[in-house]
């Protein structure tokens, strides 16, 4: 069987990588207003009920929603490493990825901060030319270009995956397939957090959290020649879903009937509530990232014109949402008195100017190409 060539343009990607993205912002937002997690600006005095709710929030968001980016990154990279070989591939993920990592960096980084040192009183400007002066730089949410780019190098240079030892191996049941892989990505987690524990970063990534975005990217990248994800059906999606219901009250019952989540064992080391955490997060992502396969899969929107748009915009709207984040969390500071107020104002704000200014960035670009594509061929 010949290696898949054609790229798989699949319209539902658009609306997943719409949603996935306002999910970034809005996971950004909850944490500054009470949420488990870590983010440029916090504002104290969150209410217990207010901190227990959006960190629901975020421990959901982070079953899934991070996993599912590596997951489609997986899903489109054999067919884009065929087509261009192993130097052109890394060349254009250096340059599509790498360059937005040196301009947030270089940029965006002191600007997110001045602005979140803003908001607590200190002068914007002063901070921020402080801060270009000392060269301050940083990756913020941009630490998952730089795993995308390990990612490249890992798929091109690691031995090839033997299919035909692993197809002995594999269960053919999809239903076996998708508990095996639940399976191994909670004893990975586990492990993993042996060492790296939850919330502790290294190289600015938190690894404790990379036992699903590995298993996914390599099952997104190992299904790719047979467009399994395009062709996710309901049949297929609801039992999980009905098991990522099931799972989902699960952690929090066993955190306010056993006391488990009170210290910190829950991040890692050999505990139960470690192992109920990593178990946890993959038979809660399975139903969701598989129901949202199937939902768009059959959604009559997925192919419009908006939608496109709006799933090209997603690009520059990760990358520019964390200054956006924290400037929507300062501008609403006195517009309401309750932080989950401030949060419902904050976070709709923060993702309205990151798609309409990633919108803009854009269409820009576009232009800019399409005028330079233009000059060269009359130079030519």
């Amino acid at each position: 069987m010949t290696p898949q060539t054609s790229a798989p343009r699949a319209t539902l990607f658009d609306p997943i990588r719409i949603i996935l993205t306002l999910l970034v912002i809005i996971h950004h937002a909850s944490i500054t207003y009470g949420g488990g997690g870590d983010w440029y600006y916090k504002e104290a005095g969150a209410p217990e009920w207010t901190r227990n709710l959006l960190s629901i929030l975020t421990a959901t968001d982070q079953s899934f929603f991070m996993g599912f980016f590596f997951l489609l990154a997986g899903y489109l990279t054999p067919v884009s490493l065929a087509r261009k070989g192993e130097t052109a591939y890394l060349g254009e993920r250096l340059w599509r990825i790498g360059f937005p990592m040196l301009i947030f960096g270089h940029l965006l980084q002191p600007v997110t901060v001045a602005l979140s040192r803003a908001a607590q009183g200190s002068d914007f400007w002063a901070t921020l030319q402080m801060l270009f002066a000392h060269g301050e730089f940083g990756l913020g949410p941009l630490w998952f270009y730089q795993a995308l780019i390990l990612c490249a190098v890992a798929w091109c240079f690691a031995p090839r995956c033997q299919t035909g030892f692993l197809s002995r191996l594999w269960p053919t049941n999809f239903h076996a397939q998708i508990a095996l892989l639940a399976i191994l990505t909670s004893l990975f987690a586990f492990t993993l957090r042996l060492a790296v524990p939850v919330g502790q970063n290294l190289i600015g990534m938190q690894i404790g959290y990379f036992g699903s975005y590995i298993v996914l990217f390599v099952t997104g990248a190992l299904v790719a020649r047979n467009r399994l994800l395009e062709n996710i059906t309901w049949s297929q999606a609801w039992p999980w879903l009905v098991v990522s219901a099931l799972t989902f009250p699960t952690l929090w019952a066993y955190a306010i009937f056993g006391g488990a989540f009170e210290g910190s064992s829950w991040r890692g080391g050999w505990s139960l509530p470690a192992l109920c955490y990593a178990s946890w997060e993959p038979f809660v992502a399975a139903g969701i990232i598989l129901g949202m396969l199937a939902f768009f899969r059959s959604w009559r929107g997925s192919g419009s014109a908006f939608c496109q748009r709006l799933g090209e915009a997603s690009f520059i709207a990760f990358i520019i949402h964390a200054p956006l984040v924290v400037a929507a969390s300062w501008l609403v500071q006195d517009l309401a008195a309750q932080l989950m107020q401030r949060f419902l104002l904050a976070a709709p704000l923060a993702c309205l100017a990151s798609f309409t200014l990633g919108d803009v960035l854009t269409r820009a670009l576009a232009c800019w190409k399409m005028k330079r594509s233009a000059s060269s061929r009359q130079t030519a």
